[in-house]
């Protein structure tokens, strides 16, 4: 008799065969979407100099608290640190420029005008906003509000110093990680490889093209979440075909895809019909099915093994259990090889609604419509759940948990979303 596993037995015999995560060099500005493979260490402090915050007129520590003084204004200093000295500091009254802020110095009775991110002189105490000084006829300027010590200037490192972590492995990066590796002078960084995925489909009485249908035919749908799902996942599509039941095409085109793929995903076949060929073509090729039943619904019949280092995994040809196996079963695995690793069902939320069912033995995944209202989390399952329906999905947003035949309305469920909330 084949051994039929629980379902959380069934998920830790997949996880089990994630393949390596490697990682590899990329540019941080090829990095999008892909996972860290190591910490991120900042490569400089942030700023790497003292910086003004505002525009306004950079005083010495002597004069920044006191109002009512003219000050002189020996130049300016613009952003990128070049500075221009005031035409009243050189003959001719000719404006000499400068190729760093370093060599201008604020005395006490002395201003420099300063723009917001320029470098502060190295004895600037503050930097007075210009609406809290008066420009005079003479060139001097006079502080009408005091300021305190640091006004408006942004000290070295104050963002983050250098050997600081900025992000941890795992995390993914997106225009904001990014920005904070860019900011902080990291310019290549350690990723996990995106791993390789071919899918095949089999059926006779699927059609993949958009032509007309003919007696007992559909149309094929499972790849179009399983691709579209990885890709999101950052993951390389090796090839997405469709194969008839044919045993003999069913098996090539395994032998190709295991020898191209980190994963192959097959749908369709996994059954105990008479066309249903894949179980046996698996064995005959793994030499062992990892794992063949599992007390899942939808998804019962799930086949697990390895065909040379390639994972391979047999869905059901129902759209409906497909789905549910797949973000179950099989994208885990794959994210774990990405470098992500997080609970299947990270988050929780309350039915809307009683639930009554059968009594089985199996754990059951409901499609689900998730709402956060008044601070919670409130599902809906109140919709089609047939393995076979796919009309749902434009309604459903998560994946949620049964583990019970009875629950009331009210009670706290596991929560997988697979859709933004949003």
């Amino acid at each position: 008799m084949e051994n039929v596993y629980l379902f959380d037995e069934a998920y830790e015999i997949c996880l089990a065969h994630a393949r390596a995560t490697e990682s590899e060099v990329v540019s941080v500005f090829e990095a999008q979407g892909r996972f860290l493979a190591a910490d991120v260490v900042a490569a400089i402090d942030v700023p790497p100099f003292r910086r003004a915050m505002m525009d306004g007129f950079a005083v010495h520590g002597d004069d920044c608290e006191v109002t009512g003084r003219p000050l002189r204004v020996i130049g300016t200093v613009a952003a990128g640190g070049a500075w221009a000295q005031s035409s009243s500091e050189v003959s001719g009254n000719s404006i000499e420029e400068r190729d760093t802020a370093a060599q201008l110095r604020v005395e006490p009775g002395t201003a420099a005008r300063i723009m917001t991110g320029a470098p502060v002189p190295a004895n600037a105490k503050s930097v007075v906003r210009f609406e809290w000084c008066a420009q005079n006829e003479d060139g001097t300027i006079t502080v009408l509000r005091s300021a305190k010590r640091g006004e408006s200037i942004q000290p070295v490192g104050e963002d983050g110093r250098q050997g600081q972590v900025l992000l941890r492995r795992g995390t993914r990066l997106g225009p904001t990680e990014i920005s904070v590796c860019r900011t902080f002078g990291v310019f290549s960084v350690f990723v996990s490889r995106r791993p390789t995925v071919s899918i095949l489909v089999t059926g006779s009485e699927l059609v993949e093209q958009p032509r007309p249908l003919q007696q007992g035919q559909i149309y094929g749908t499972n790849d179009a979440f399983l691709s579209g799902l990885l890709e999101m996942d950052g993951v390389q599509m090796r090839s997405v075909e469709y194969v008839s039941d044919n045993p003999r095409l069913i098996e090539d085109k395994l032998v190709t895809a295991a020898a191209e793929a980190d994963y192959v995903i097959l749908t369709g076949g996994v059954s105990a019909g008479d066309f249903d060929f894949v179980p046996d073509i698996l064995t005959r090729l793994g030499g062992h099915l990892a794992l063949k039943k599992i007390l899942l619904r939808p998804g019962s019949p799930f086949v697990l093994t390895t065909i040379g280092s390639a994972t391979v995994f047999a869905l059901s040809g129902n759209p409906g259990a497909a789905f549910v196996q797949f973000e179950c079963l099989v994208r885990p695995v794959v994210q774990k090889t990405l470098g992500l690793t997080a609970p299947l069902f990270p988050a929780s939320g309350k039915l809307r609604h009683a639930v009554e069912l059968k009594p089985i033995k199996h754990v059951r995944v409901f499609r689900g419509h998730a709402r956060i209202e008044n601070g919670e989390v409130w599902i809906d399952t109140e919709m089609a759940q047939s393995s076979g329906v796919v009309s749902s999905f434009a309604h459903a947003n998560c994946l949620v948990r049964l583990d019970a035949n009875s629950l009331p309305a009210g009670a706290v469920v596991p929560l997988r979303w697979y859709k933004p909330l949003f």
